[in-house]
């Protein structure tokens, strides 16, 4: 059943995978100046903050593959935080290490998702979205989005 709170939710995930994916690319502002990291953005009732790492509060038992972290994010709202980080890996098949790892840290796939090399796994208390090899990513970027469950 989608609830208010589902519904907001669900914007709020929506919002931070767009902005997750636009963090995978070089970030600039007027007159192509680079954006500060840490930056924060206002939108409707809440923010994202754009880091540098891992943002802090992303769930320690979600396993992140290989790689070198390139952004993270956290967006909040009236309807919860949702965390994302981006990685660039060199593994030649990171969707099959993704799941593996996923497996063994008790996450199962609860859903494919309509964009080509996403996954959406849970546990009892989270929700984690991980798309690979995004359209207009680099090669190799793998992004995890965490909110929490009800």
């Amino acid at each position: 059943m989608i609830t208010t709170r589902n519904r907001g939710k669900a914007l709020l995930v929506a919002l931070a995978i767009g902005v997750a994916l636009s963090a995978c690319s070089p970030l600039s502002g007027p007159a192509d100046e680079p954006i500060a990291v840490p930056t924060i953005i206002p939108f409707g009732d809440g923010s994202a903050e754009i880091t540098s790492g891992i943002p802090e509060g992303f769930p320690s038992d979600v396993p992140l593959i290989e790689g070198e972290i390139v952004r993270g994010l956290i967006a909040r709202d009236d309807s919860g935080t949702a965390y994302m980080v981006s990685i660039e890996s060199e593994e030649t098949d990171p969707a099959s290490i993704i799941e593996a790892q996923m497996d063994v840290a008790g996450f199962a796939v609860s859903a494919e998702t309509p964009a080509p090399g996403s996954v959406l796994f849970e546990s009892g208390e989270w929700q984690v979205a991980v798309v690979v090899g995004a359209e207009g990513t680099p090669e190799g970027t793998v992004v995890y989005l965490a909110t929490q469950l009800d």
